[in-house]
């Protein structure tokens, strides 16, 4: 007897656990929208055989890679971070608009890193260049969604970056 009516209890708590788990007694969070300026701190070029004849307007060839690093800034043009990106030329051009690239960069932020990847042709204008966030460390662990950008007037970029739930 003593056995059954600690049993009933234990059942009874296990089904209502099972039940507020099923609903989701606490909804996901939303997405997440917010914006990144970006500002050009420095840049290197690495050309690799066959080699480009003129340095200031470079041929690109397959393997070619640009390396370069920005300073992030919020919307209130605070300090917010840094840029760390590494492009490599995938097709071939006799100039930037004729080549295509694969890019990888991590956005680095007081909170945590974003992880990101792109494909692009030299052709498109920024604003049509989409950026895939493919995760991220700290307050972004796990993170995916994409980035888009659009240029400035003053020569800066702006970067929304919308984050999936």
């Amino acid at each position: 007897m003593k056995l059954r009516t600690l049993i009933a209890p234990l059942a009874a708590a296990a089904v209502l656990a099972a039940i507020l788990a099923s609903t989701g007694g606490a909804q996901p969070p939303g997405g997440r929208t917010f914006k990144l300026i970006e500002e050009d701190q420095s840049q290197a070029f690495g050309d690799v055989a066959p080699r480009s004849p003129d340095t200031r307007n470079p041929r690109f060839s397959g393997g070619d890679m640009h390396l370069f690093t920005s300073r992030l800034f919020d919307e209130t043009n605070k300090p917010a971070g840094k840029l760390l990106a590494q492009c490599i030329t995938v097709r071939a051009g006799r100039t930037f608009v004729q080549a295509s690239f694969q890019c990888s960069a991590t956005i680095v932020l007081r909170d945590g890193t974003i992880a990101v990847n792109t494909a692009f042709t030299g052709n498109q204008r920024d604003e049509d260049v989409l950026s895939a966030v493919t995760g991220g460390t700290g307050a972004y662990e796990g993170a995916r969604g994409s980035i888009s950008q659009r240029n400035l007037p003053n020569g800066r970029m702006e970067n929304t970056i919308h984050l999936l739930p």
